[in-house]
């Protein structure tokens, strides 16, 4: 935890920030059809969003959850 936010480090490099909840729609739903790239699936959206900077232990499957909406 810094500064209020908690932090998981990443395997190569940067810290990663722990998203809530709430957060996860906006997040994917920018990642997916933002600038990051093209409409992908679950697993690949879930590399993406890791990449950019986030964590979250369910992500792959909310970002499958997600892709089958």
């Amino acid at each position: 935890m810094y500064v209020d936010k908690l932090y998981k480090n990443s395997w190569d490099g940067p810290l990663l920030s722990c998203i809530s909840q709430e957060d996860i729609p906006k997040i994917l739903t920018e990642v997916q059809q933002g600038w990051y790239g093209c409409h992908i699936g679950g697993r690949s959206l879930a590399v993406k969003i890791t990449r950019i900077g986030y964590f979250r232990p369910s992500l792959v499957q909310d970002a499958t959850n997600f892709e089958k909406k």
